[in-house]
């Protein structure tokens, strides 16, 4: 229990409910829209190649937008930039419910509306990453919480992935794709305009100057391009392990019961282990957490390609899952020490557009090989095999993310973990 203290003082600190409740709704159109414009554009078209179309359009399109959401963010502030991707998301993704019912299977209209929507799909990942690291600065009262923050909020981001498609289920089941898309456009406008009125977000000042400075400045920040490789790396597993799981489970003749069964293991275990993750202290440097991490995590998917049975590859996906959020977790925390702060909430949509794109490539690739006899496997090695650049990254002692962690300021996170394990005298 006093491990978990720490949960309770973030919560007491000023703004931080608002972060985690809203933050959590907010970002549930992450994991609901996806899956629901392939749903509504199937059922609008008869056939599966326009809305695979639609669903590679918005997601390229949502990674793409990103980085631009966060220099605006910067500049401007990130309410302002969030009240009017709020205002916009739901009539780009009430004219895609549209344009998928009165247009044909090749209409340009459902690929123009599907692009609008992931491109003005609010930039929360990023912005509430960056007000975590904002209310937990060095240089504050609250330095000690950054580690639990980051933990809280990558711990609640994985649970979209687990709450996400049981609405999505629960949705259509009781009515159809419009009536999911229109309940996404909802929550996330809600979720959006209360993050906005909140107090940690108005907290974060706008920076014309520093926005003006930086550009496009964050890649070339000491140590970050190398952090993209890393979040690249992250990217492609989740990628993989959408379709292989599915895979997995309809060789093995069941429907896609067993696919959410295994899933849902994968999901439980990242959100279990970010919420341990974030009430340990550890004393190693961050740049040494995350090396060991992204090898465990590629570890993960050497075993998964071994498994056979359901049930082993369950166990093995709940204890895989239990490595990702505290790799989330490091990740963030090496993005929020390396980058200045004028550049930071920009860095973070950087880190997520990278990421979303090698999802989606991932995706593809294992769509590829998982078709092929005896591919399944090799789909899980290839994940293995994306991760050894951005475990070298993070590994190496003289390379630039050592480096740059070295050359910053102390961080909150490895300061509060070194202190708090000393033994007392």
């Amino acid at each position: 229990m006093v491990a978990l203290r720490g949960y309770g003082a973030l919560w007491r600190v000023p703004g931080a409910p608002v972060l985690l409740v809203f933050g959590l709704l907010g970002r549930l159109g992450i994991s609901m829209e996806p899956l629901g414009l392939i749903l509504l554009v199937h059922q609008a078209t008869g056939g599966y190649a326009a809305a695979a179309l639609g669903s590679a359009v918005y997601t390229l399109a949502y990674a793409a937008a990103q980085p631009v959401a966060g220099h605006l963010a910067g500049r401007f502030g990130p309410s302002a930039v969030l009240l009017v991707t709020a205002g916009i998301h739901p009539i780009a993704l009430v004219s895609l419910t549209l344009s998928a019912r009165v247009a044909g299977p090749a209409s340009a209209a459902i690929v123009l509306t599907a692009a609008a929507s992931g491109a003005t799909y609010p930039p929360l990942v990023a912005v509430l990453r960056s007000a975590w690291t904002g209310l937990t600065e060095r240089d504050g009262d609250r330095a000690d919480l950054r580690g639990t923050a980051l933990a809280a909020d990558t711990s609640l981001y994985q649970s979209v992935f687990v709450v996400g498609p049981l609405l999505v289920a629960g949705l259509v089941a009781a009515g159809s794709a419009s009536v999911l898309l229109v309940a996404s456009a909802v929550v996330t406008g809600i979720g959006t305009v209360m993050l906005a009125r909140g107090r940690a977000m108005n907290a974060i000042p706008a920076r014309p100057a520093a926005a003006r400075k930086h550009g496009r400045g964050s890649l070339r920040v000491p140590g970050f391009p190398a952090m993209l490789v890393c979040s690249a790396g992250l990217g492609t597993t989740f990628g993989v392990i959408t379709v292989a799981v599915p895979a997995f489970a309809t060789g093995h003749g069941s429907s896609g019961a067993l696919a959410g069964v295994l899933l849902a293991a994968l999901g439980t275990g990242s959100v279990l282990g970010g919420v341990a993750f974030g009430a340990i202290r550890l004393r190693a440097p961050l740049p040494r957490q995350f090396a060991v991490l992204l090898g465990a995590v590629a570890a993960s998917f050497a075993v998964y390609s071994v498994l056979r049975h359901p049930a082993a590859l369950a166990v093995a996906l709940f204890c895989g899952g239990a490595l990702v959020a505290p790799a989330l977790t490091v990740e963030n925390a090496l993005v929020g020490r390396i980058v200045p702060a004028g550049a930071r909430t920009e860095a973070y949509t950087w880190m997520v557009g990278v990421e979303v794109t090698a999802t989606a490539a991932g995706l593809q690739v294992t769509g590829l090989v998982a078709d092929r006899p005896g591919g399944l496997p090799w789909a899980f090695l290839i994940a293995g095999a994306a991760m050894i650049p951005a475990v070298l990254a993070a590994a190496r002692r003289s390379g630039s993310i050592t480096r740059a962690a070295r050359s910053a300021a102390p961080s909150p996170i490895a300061h509060a973990r070194s202190t708090s394990t000393r033994p007392r005298s």
